[in-house]
């Protein structure tokens, strides 16, 4: 029988929790490689040691019902002080943010939204202590850096009305230009780690757009507006199949999905390519 929660694992199960709001109840292995891994980062961050047989055998004893779950980790760390109460919620919103399900401007779900708030009120934690939660905690670990992530976005343009996975069938104008952006911004590429991280992620370019946008959207707006327009200079190269406007539906989509994550409004869109490399 699953033993009664204490205040280190409760915290690791409201953060799982939220890991899970988007998945069918019960399928435990489908949250994905970055939360899995921040979990872990949480774990090692706080010096957590866990029985994870122990840990799922108490969410198996709850049916992984999930505000069940939640109320009975709140119950846990009720008698703790607020600074630990607070620090789990911050730990909960930042797993909504790495998991990003369906709300790519706010960066979480209505579910996951649902739950943390939950845990704030059976927690008894006030509005300014829980919009401050996060502060000061680890972030998950970035896929790859600012730099690494224009190309990445510049490369999706290129690609996309091709067939997913084959990137080696871009234009030679593509790749002459993609070759002058990573010169004119002194980016150093490791090609073979930049061609293993699009295929880690399935080659899928709405995937690819969003890690590459989750890696610099805590940078500055200058960088987020350039990056926006290079990708609309790389789409302007492409011209694949709209030569009124030398831009493509497919590649219009990925550079609104991009800016809608950057908050980049559509005046800083209309004039990102200003001052660009062309």
């Amino acid at each position: 029988m699953a033993q009664e929660m204490y205040k280190n694992d409760a915290m690791l199960h409201l953060v799982w929790t939220i890991a899970q709001a988007d998945q069918t109840p019960g399928n435990e292995k489908s949250v994905t490689k970055q939360e899995d891994s921040y979990l872990d980062i949480i774990r090692n961050h706080e010096e957590i040691k866990i029985d994870w047989d122990d840990f799922n055998a108490k969410r198996k004893h709850l049916r992984y019902d999930r505000e069940v779950i939640i109320d009975e980790a709140c119950k846990a760390i009720r008698g703790c002080g607020l600074e630990w109460k607070i620090k789990c919620l911050g730990y909960m919103k930042r797993m909504a943010w790495v998991s990003q399900e369906d709300d790519l401007e706010n960066n979480m779900s209505d579910k996951e939204w649902s739950l943390i708030k939950r845990a704030q009120r059976e927690l008894g934690v006030s509005d300014d202590d829980f919009n401050g939660a996060a502060k000061g905690l680890p972030m998950h670990k970035k896929l790859m850096t600012e730099k690494e992530a224009l190309m990445h976005l510049i490369w999706s343009i290129a690609t996309i009305d091709k067939k997913e996975g084959a990137e080696s069938n871009a234009s030679p104008e593509e790749n002459s230009y993609f070759e002058k952006v990573e010169k004119t911004e002194k980016v150093v590429m490791d090609y073979d780690s930049f061609n293993a991280l699009r295929k880690k992620l399935n080659n899928n370019r709405d995937q690819i757009i969003k890690e590459a946008c989750d890696s610099i959207k805590s940078g500055s707006k200058e960088w987020k507006i350039k990056c926006l327009g290079y990708m609309k200079r790389m789409a302007w190269v492409s011209q694949e199949n709209d030569l009124e406007n030398n831009i493509s539906d497919k590649e219009w989509t990925l550079i609104r999905r991009a800016q809608k994550i950057l908050s980049i409004s559509d005046d800083e869109r209309l004039n990102s390519h200003q001052g660009l490399v062309k």
